[in-house]
């Protein structure tokens, strides 16, 4: 029976669509007509596809009642005083404002990756953009980096497989570390690392994380920085930003079997489009 009505056999369309008390909801919130187009649907899949295709406010206080409404059944399941049809409003409004807040801030960030394009550095800097990659199925993970100057053209890249990563984190120092290697064997001195990993950075940027799990990969960056590099500096950059490493690291996710790969001047033909993008991209 219908905690809610106590009537009928409670099953989804009548607790979410049939229901006196969640039908007064609807009209409420001036989504009665929503709610006969959803009683017109074959299954949920079908309900939440409907939803899904209406404007933003009515698809947001649609989910907020859905939500509301069913945690509202699940008190008075277990005992609680229902509440009022006013308290139930106020607390879908509620979770509507909420909801509306959050898409706003999602399609901002959204908006700001998708206009976002990959700067060449300024003087003498090397740009380092790495990435790491990790399946946590199996524990295992992919690295790769790429090396470009002023002008933006490639002056090296690499990619190679990790057999036993702890977590992501673990893939992107192990990228950031390698770059780092390798840009010192190629004789650079003075460069930027850039990574999508907000982690990362703050990991490298301070001490905080050198007792972490990964801490002494974190320690060992700085220490390579230290030691090799005239000049160091590391930055995060949105994904959109770092799409050349991030297919470098893919790759490298590939070679299980294979030795790591080093392209010294140029970039590997798989990268080359990301590449070129890039370089269109350019407004410094």
């Amino acid at each position: 029976m219908c905690p809610m009505c106590h009537r009928l056999n409670e099953d989804g369309a009548h607790l979410f669509l049939k229901c006196k008390p969640v039908k007064e909801l609807w009209k409420a919130l001036n989504l009665d007509d929503l709610r006969l187009k959803l009683l017109l649907c074959a299954d949920s899949k079908e309900v939440v596809g409907e939803i899904l295709k209406q404007k933003e406010m009515p698809k947001l206080k649609s989910v907020a009642l859905l939500s509301v409404w069913w945690r509202v059944r699940n008190k008075c399941n277990a005992g609680e005083a229902p509440a009022t049809h006013e308290s139930v409003v106020f607390q879908i409004m509620s979770l509507t404002s909420e909801l509306i807040g959050h898409c706003s801030k999602a399609n901002a960030r959204l908006v700001q990756e998708r206009t976002c394009s990959w700067q060449n550095p300024s003087g003498d800097t090397l740009k380092i953009n790495t990435d790491g990659s990790f399946t946590a199925a199996n524990r295992s993970g992919g690295w790769g980096f790429v090396i470009r100057g002023a002008s933006g053209d490639v002056l090296g890249a690499g990619a190679g497989h990790m057999h036993h990563a702890q977590d992501a984190l673990h893939a992107e120092a192990e990228a950031c570390l390698r770059a780092l290697v390798q840009a010192q064997t190629w004789g650079m001195s003075s460069v930027q690392i850039e990574t999508d990993s907000k982690l990362l950075v703050q990991a490298i940027s301070g001490n905080s994380q050198d007792l972490a799990l990964n801490g002494a990969l974190f320690k060992e960056i700085k220490y390579q920085a230290r030691l090799n590099f005239v000049s160091f500096k590391i930055s995060y950059c949105p994904r959109a930003c770092n799409k050349v490493a991030d297919a470098m690291a893919l790759y490298g996710a590939k070679l299980e079997r294979a030795p790591p790969a080093f392209w010294l001047g140029s970039a590997p033909s798989f990268a080359c489009d990301l590449v070129t993008s890039d370089l269109a991209g350019l407004s410094g």
